[in-house]
C-alpha cells in the first residue's frame, strides 16, 4: 500500500524520467547538428550561395563572427552536449529502475543515485576540460572567446544533492530491510567470544 508521500515521490520520479528523456534527445540532436555544422563548414563548396551570397561571405560580413569562431563554438558545444547526453541517459535508467521498484528506499536505488551524483559532477567537468583542450590545440588562442563554465557549477550542486539523497535512500533501505544492511566485520586478531567465555 502506497502512502501519500510515496505517491508524491513516484510522481516526481516519473517527471524526472520524462525530463531526462527529453534532455537526452535534445542533447543528442544538438550534438548531431553541431557535428553536421562542422562538416558543412569544412566541405562546403566555395561557390555555394544562399540568397545570392556565399555562406562564407555571410560569415565574413558579420562584425563579431569569423569562421574560426564558428568552428570553436560548434566543437565546444558538440563535446558539452555529448557529455550532457550521457548524464541524461544515466538519469533515465536510474529513475526508470526506481519506478519499477516502486520505492527509492532500496540498496540498488541508493547505488543508482550515488552513480548519478558522481556522473553529474564528473562528466560536465571532463567535457569542459576536453572542450577547452580541443579549442586550444585546434584553434590556438580562441578558447577564451566563449569563456564559460558550461554549467559545471550547477552540475556540481546537483551532484552533491544526489549524493546526499543516495545516503538517505540507503539509510531508509537499511531501516526497512535490516537483513540487507552489511554486518560490521570483527576486528582482525580478535576471536569472537564463546558462550562459555561470556558466562
Amino acid at each position: 500500500m502506497q502512502t501519500k508521500t510515496l505517491k508524491t515521490i513516484q510522481t516526481v520520479s516519473k517527471i524526472a524520467k520524462i525530463l531526462s528523456t527529453v534532455g537526452y534527445v535534445c542533447c543528442l540532436v544538438g550534438a548531431i547538428l553541431c557535428a553536421a555544422g562542422i562538416l558543412s563548414l569544412r566541405f562546403i563548396p566555395e561557390g555555394f550561395k544562399i540568397g545570392g551570397t556565399t555562406v562564407r561571405g555571410l560569415i565574413e560580413a558579420s562584425e563579431n563572427l569569423t569562421t574560426q569562431d564558428l568552428y570553436v563554438m560548434m566543437a565546444t558545444f558538440l563535446i558539452v552536449l555529448a557529455g550532457n547526453a550521457v548524464v541524461c541517459r544515466i538519469a533515465q535508467g536510474c529513475f526508470g529502475r526506481e519506478l519499477k521498484a516502486g520505492t527509492p528506499f532500496t540498496l540498488q536505488g541508493a547505488k543508482d543515485l550515488l552513480c548519478l551524483g558522481v556522473c553529474a559532477m564528473a562528466i560536465p567537468v571532463a567535457a569542459s576540460i576536453i572542450a577547452q583542450l580541443v579549442c586550444h590545440i585546434l584553434f590556438r588562442g580562441a578558447e577564451d572567446a566563449f569563456g564559460s563554465d558550461f554549467g559545471v557549477s550547477s552540475s556540481a550542486v546537483i551532484g552533491v544533492m544526489l549524493l546526499v539523497m543516495s545516503l538517505l535512500c540507503r539509510h531508509g533501505a537499511e531501516l526497512s530491510q535490516p537483513e540487507a544492511a552489511k554486518e560490521v566485520p570483527a576486528e582482525p586478531g580478535l576471536p569472537e567470544a564463546t558462550a562459555d567465555e561470556e558466562a
